[in-house]
């Protein structure tokens, strides 16, 4: 399970702290300001290519949103079909399964 992660000040922090007299803490951070606060880091700029990634993706995730029941069941009969061939020659020589 992860971590919870907390931001606040410590009159904002000591409600939770109290709940836990018996545990420690780790301060992993000290941010100054309060614009520094409030704001989560953001995430970084996609370059073209990832950006052309994601938008195949999404392509792909729509069409299967959009499939009728038998598209679906030939697409999930061909991944059956893919892992069994990849595992093949995996079983015959004894190696590690890629899809067990």
């Amino acid at each position: 399970m992860p971590p919870h992660i907390y931001v606040g000040t410590p009159r904002e922090l000591a409600p939770i702290l109290d709940q836990h007299p018996d545990r420690k803490f780790r301060l992993i951070e000290i941010v100054e300001g309060e614009d520094d606060q409030a704001s989560e880091p953001s995430a970084p700029a996609l370059d073209e290519k990832a950006q052309s990634a994601l938008s195949l993706l999404k392509s792909w995730m729509a069409e299967g949103k959009d499939a009728d029941e038998k598209a679906k069941r030939e697409t999930d009969r061909e991944v059956e079909e893919f892992k069994q061939n990849m595992n093949a020659n995996r079983l015959a020589t004894g190696e590690r399964l890629v899809y067990p």
